[in-house]
């Protein structure tokens, strides 16, 4: 049988746990298209804490309730024009007892990553 393509992830990825990540949707070769990099959290559900995989499979969905990239990038072409990598950092565990009391650290967490990307990314 001949695959199309593969994915391979470390199952740390799939663990519930309070994270940020950047996501960088490189151009392929010969595709004329701004890179696009997003800065995002995990855990800030009212609800639970989805792992980053789990986010990943969110930005690429076709439902536009869950697709940021496509409903707020002007500058979005389909998915198969980019080569695609996630960088993330764990903060620490996901508790439901501590849900509320760590709200303030991943929103903040998030706020910090975003001014850093803006501050290497933005003129």
């Amino acid at each position: 049988m001949n695959f199309t393509g593969s994915i391979e992830f470390d199952g740390i990825a799939a663990l519930q746990k309070w994270a940020v990540y950047i996501l960088i949707l490189s151009p392929k070769n010969g595709i004329k298209t701004k890179t696009l990099i997003y800065g995002g959290k995990v855990g800030d559900n009212f609800d639970g804490c989805n792992p980053v995989i789990s986010r990943l499979g969110n930005y690429l969905s076709e439902n536009k309730i869950h697709s940021q990239l496509k409903n707020k990038s002007a500058e979005f072409k389909t998915i198969d024009c980019y080569n695609i990598k996630m960088y993330y950092l764990h903060l620490e565990d996901y508790l439901k007892e501590k849900h509320k009391n760590r709200l303030n650290l991943i929103n903040e967490s998030e706020r910090e990553l975003i001014r850093i990307l803006r501050s290497f990314f933005i003129e």
